[in-house]
C-alpha cells in the first residue's frame, strides 16, 4: 500500500492555481523604455513612408508632385489639415523622444555606477559607445555606397559620417545618419554633465539652469543649429535628478496609460503646432511630455498585469523587439523607402488600372497598402539579421532579456 500511495503521489497533476501565482508573482517583465524607443522608431519609419512618393499621403496633403515636409498651415483645407495632424509625416517629434531618452540612458549608466568619472570609467564608456553605433553604420554606408541608387558620395561628407561630424560636413550617403553626429557628440560629454550636475542635492537646479541656456542659445545663436538638439539631451539627463530627488510606486496601468497619452501628445499636439508654424513651441511640448512620461515609467512599480492583459503582453513584447533593433531599423528603413518609390507608384498605377480604380486618394491608399507591405517585412528582417550577426558581434549582452541568445 505504501508503493502504491507513492506512485499516486508521483503521478498527482500539478495545481493549476499554482501556476497561476506564480506567474503572478514572477511574470516576465515589461520594459516600457524599450517600448517608448520602439514607438519612436515606428514614427521616424511611418513619416518617411507617408511622406515620400508620387503616391504618398505626404504628397496628397501638400498638393506637390513630389513627397514633402510641410511647414506652416499652407493651405486652408480642413480635411488636408486634419491628416496632417494625424498622419506621421514629420518625423523629428520622434527623433527629439529618441535624443531625450539617450541623455536618460547616458545619465542613468553613471548615476547606477556602471561607469565612473575616472579615466578607466570614461574610456570603456567611450569604447561602448563607438562599439554601439560606428559597426554598424559603417556596413550600412557600404552598402548605401554600392547599391543604394540615391546614394552620392563625396569624400566630404563620407569623412563627416565616419567621424560623426555631418552636421557640420552635410551627408548625402544616407540621409537619417545626421542625429548620429548628434548622438556621439553627446556621449562625448555626457561623463562631464555627469560630474558636473551629479549632486544629488544641487544637480537638479543646476541642470535645470543649463537646459534654458542651452535652450536660448540654440534658438537665438547664430551657430545654434550645429547643436540644435543639446537640450533634448540634457532634460533626458534631469530625469535621473528629478527621481532620485522624488520618486514614487505606480502601477502598471498608471504606466500604460502614460505611456499612450504621451506618445498622442508627441504625436498630435507636436503634429497640430507645426501645422500652424510654431515649431519652437512643438519641440519644447514633446521634450516636456517626453520627461514627464519616461518619469513615470521609469518609477518603480508596486504591482503587475494580471494574466487577464495576455494579449497587450504580446504586443509589449512586440514593441520591445522593435525598440531593441531600433537602431538596424533606423538605418535601413530610409535606403529602402527611398529607393523602392518609384517602383510602388508603377505597381499602384498598373494595378489601379487592372481594377479599375481613377481617384487620386483610392491610389493613395493602395500605394501605401503595398509600401508598408513590403517596407516592414523586409526592414525588420533586415534589422533583425543586422542586429544579431553585427549589433551582438561588438556587444554580445545587447538586449539579451528582450532578443534572446
Amino acid at each position: 500500500m505504501a508503493v502504491t500511495g507513492k506512485k499516486r503521489s508521483q503521478k498527482r497533476p500539478i495545481n493549476p492555481g499554482v501556476i497561476t501565482v506564480l506567474s503572478k508573482i514572477n511574470p516576465e517583465p515589461i520594459d516600457y523604455l524599450l517600448i517608448l524607443r520602439g514607438i519612436a522608431i515606428i514614427g521616424v519609419l511611418l513619416g518617411h513612408a507617408f511622406g515620400i512618393g508620387e503616391y504618398s499621403l505626404g504628397t496628397f496633403i501638400s498638393q506637390s508632385t513630389v513627397g514633402v515636409f510641410i511647414h506652416g498651415n499652407q493651405h486652408k483645407n480642413s480635411i488636408l489639415d486634419a491628416l496632417f495632424v494625424l498622419t506621421p509625416l514629420l518625423g523629428t517629434n520622434f527623433v527629439i523622444l529618441f535624443f531625450v531618452q539617450s541623455g536618460y540612458l547616458m545619465g542613468k549608466v553613471f548615476h547606477d555606477a556602471r561607469y565612473d568619472v575616472s579615466w578607466h570609467g570614461i574610456a570603456a564608456f567611450y569604447k561602448n559607445r563607438y562599439y554601439r553605433l560606428a559597426p554598424l553604420l559603417y556596413f550600412n554606408l557600404a552598402i548605401c555606397i554600392g547599391l543604394y541608387g540615391a546614394s552620392v558620395l563625396s569624400l566630404k561628407t563620407l569623412l563627416g559620417d565616419l567621424f560623426f561630424v555631418n552636421n557640420f560636413t552635410g551627408r548625402s550617403i544616407n540621409l537619417v545618419t545626421w542625429s548620429l553626429s548628434h548622438e556621439m557628440q553627446y556621449y562625448l560629454v555626457a561623463p562631464f554633465v555627469f560630474w558636473a550636475f551629479g549632486h544629488r542635492r544641487f544637480g537638479l537646479p543646476l541642470c535645470l539652469v543649463a537646459l534654458a541656456a542651452a535652450w536660448w542659445l540654440t534658438s537665438t545663436w547664430r551657430y545654434g543649429e550645429y547643436f540644435q538638439y543639446v537640450y533634448a539631451f540634457l532634460a533626458g539627463y534631469a530625469v535621473n535628478l528629478a527621481i532620485q530627488r522624488r520618486s514614487f510606486q505606480v502601477n502598471e496601468g498608471l504606466k500604460l496609460t502614460a505611456l499612450f497619452i504621451g506618445a498622442l501628445v508627441i504625436h498630435l499636439l507636436y503634429n497640430w503646432l507645426e501645422l500652424n508654424g510654431q515649431r519652437t513651441y512643438a519641440q519644447l511640448i514633446v521634450v516636456i511630455a517626453s520627461i514627464a512620461t519616461i518619469y513615470l515609467v521609469e518609477c518603480p512599480s508596486e504591482d503587475t498585469l494580471g494574466s487577464r492583459y495576455s494579449l497587450y503582453r504580446h504586443a509589449a513584447r512586440l514593441m520591445m523587439l522593435t525598440g531593441a533593433i531600433s537602431y538596424s531599423l533606423y538605418l535601413w528603413h530610409y535606403p529602402i523607402i527611398m529607393s523602392r518609390a518609384g517602383q510602388f507608384a508603377i505597381w499602384t498605377e498598373i494595378i489601379a488600372e487592372r481594377i479599375g480604380i481613377i481617384t487620386h486618394w483610392h491610389k493613395v491608399i493602395l500605394f501605401h497598402s503595398i509600401q508598408l507591405g513590403f517596407i516592414l517585412p523586409l526592414a525588420y528582417a533586415i534589422s533583425i539579421a543586422t542586429f544579431t550577426l553585427l549589433e551582438r558581434k561588438f556587444r554580445p549582452n545587447l538586449y539579451k532579456s528582450v532578443v534572446g541568445n
